[in-house]
């Protein structure tokens, strides 16, 4: 029996392939770091011989040490962006990434055209520059050859799909974050797509997430060295994929996915829109369900940003104790107490999403004083970023009551001080799953229902999924913090205007 299967996630800052077996266990793994290429502000694009070089050795390093006829299929899972593919399949530039801000202008303009409330009703979401809407607009006003040439416009995961397999397809999740796809109805909405003088034919077709895309063949797949005819699953965001993998499978459960940025999703049988239009309403990844939430800021992206420019020290002492200089920095920040002395920090550095979707804003530090130091920093990062999950999961429990459990999994679950912090602001117990990093494992579970080796997504979580211990919240930290979040909601509505005034400049 078959029973390997392969994950490949194409993410924010690395590609990682991934072979478990049919119960959820890792028995191979390989992650390469790749760099978005920003050459211009506000632009973050992949290239393509990074990408390709990075899904080559992820994926030969980690099937070199498995019989590869064993493989039942694959899933594939990817950060969010757009790419545009030409009449001979050739991706035509770079692919743009979500963090790629260019099309402000767009956004504005398809405000206008239909106004925040329908599109909100229709596509569950606010307009954002980092949609792919926004994005074709984009190349419609400025790259018009590139437009005109381009046969099919897919995210980064479906292009990787495409390339495996030949078909042009995508999942439910993905199109909902298009801008161009009804979230209750499920299907392109006709009206945006002729508003907007965008060819029916550019976009992909749409099969669940855990249906069969096609099978590998052609020269990409032989040169990942996998056996032709291996079913490919159509797949799904990381940001849904390390949802399920950490348990998001049924009402009432939040998780909260800690990376580059925070994702936090809630799951309801049916699609529960905010009144606000701050949250997200996706379609998800479980056939009948949708879930509320959305992806953040740079959250875990903000502490890469503060090692590279701060922590030349903390670097050399981590390569000589032969650990993770986060492991050192999580130290000394531990030594720091809760509140890290009114250091507040706002974590927004390429600009606010989920709830308030203003790209204009920036991050700061508020209250910085001679006695604060890198630890204090450090650690205020920690919590700044705690207080924005928390603001999100406020916003979610008014929408649809409280959540039973919170579910933190993530590489920033890996930090027992930050998953400590969140449970203090948060003042509920956080669950963490066996596997941390649960996106690829989300995946899996897609491949494994697809392939017919579970009969439903429940019967696969509680066969594949393992949790881990729960983190219960310090009440006398839980008391300091709910001063410091009630602080920080109140300057962080301060700040956003002087980002906006600051952008204007």
């Amino acid at each position: 029996m078959k029973n390997l299967l392969l994950t490949l996630d194409a993410g924010t800052s690395a590609c990682k392939a991934e072979v478990f077996t049919h119960t959820g266990k890792s028995i191979a793994s390989h992650s390469v770091p790749y760099q978005i290429y920003s050459p211009s502000p506000g632009y973050a694009e992949l290239d393509f011989s990074v990408l390709n070089s990075a899904v080559r050795i992820a994926v030969g390093r980690s099937i070199e040490s498995i019989n590869t006829s064993e493989l039942a299929g694959m899933a594939v899972s990817a950060q969010l962006g757009l790419a545009a593919i030409g009449s001979d399949g050739k991706l035509l530039g770079n692919i743009l990434t979500w963090a790629d801000r260019r099309a402000s202008d767009q956004a504005k303009l398809i405000e206008a055209t239909f106004g925040l409330k329908k599109i909100y009703d229709v596509c569950g979401r606010r307009v954002s520059p980092e949609w792919p809407l926004a994005k074709i607009l984009y190349y419609q006003q400025h790259e018009s050859e590139r437009h005109a040439a381009t046969a099919k416009y897919l995210s980064l995961k479906d292009f990787l799909v495409y390339r495996l397999t030949g078909k042009f397809v995508t999942d439910p999740a993905h199109a909902s974050y298009s801008l161009l796809y009804n979230v209750a109805t499920q299907q392109w909405e006709q009206e945006f797509i002729q508003a907007f003088k965008i060819m029916g034919d550019q976009l992909p077709d749409v099969f669940s997430a855990h249906s069969i895309a096609g099978h590998t063949w052609g020269e990409f797949s032989e040169e990942l060295g996998l056996p032709e005819g291996t079913p490919v699953i159509v797949g799904g965001p990381d940001g849904s994929t390390g949802s399920l993998g950490a348990g998001l499978v049924s009402e009432q459960t939040t998780v909260n996915v800690a990376g580059t940025t925070d994702v936090v999703f809630k799951c309801s049988s049916e699609p529960v829109f905010d009144p606000f239009h701050g949250t997200i309403v996706n379609c998800y990844l479980i056939p009948g369900s949708w879930v509320s939430g959305g992806p953040m800021s740079t959250t875990g992206g903000c502490l890469q940003w503060f090692v590279q420019c701060f922590a030349d020290a903390e670097k050399k002492q981590a390569s000589e104790q032969g650990v993770s200089v986060y492991e050192i920095l999580d130290r000394q920040a531990s030594q720091v107490s809760a509140g890290s002395e009114k250091l507040i920090a706002f974590p927004t550095l390429v600009g606010e999403r989920t709830p308030f979707w203003e790209p204009e804003r920036r991050g700061s530090f508020l209250g910085l004083g001679p006695q604060h130091t890198k630890a204090h920093m450090y650690r205020a990062i920690m919590e700044g970023s705690a207080f924005s999950v928390r603001a999100l999961c406020e916003r979610l429990d008014e929408q649809s009551g409280s959540a039973d459990q919170v579910i933190l999994a993530g590489g920033g679950a890996k930090s027992r001080l930050w998953t400590q912090i969140r449970a203090d602001i948060f003042g509920k117990p956080i669950r963490l799953p066996q596997t941390l990093e649960a996106t690829n494992l989300g995946s899996a579970l897609l491949a494994a229902v697809g392939l017919g080796l579970y009969s439903d997504f429940q019967e696969a979580a509680q066969e594949m999924i393992r949790m881990g211990p729960v983190v219960e919240p310090n009440q006398d930290n839980q008391s300091r913090y709910q001063d410091l979040y009630e602080t920080f909601c109140e300057f962080h509505d301060v700040l956003g205007p002087a980002s906006r005034t600051l952008a204007d400049l």
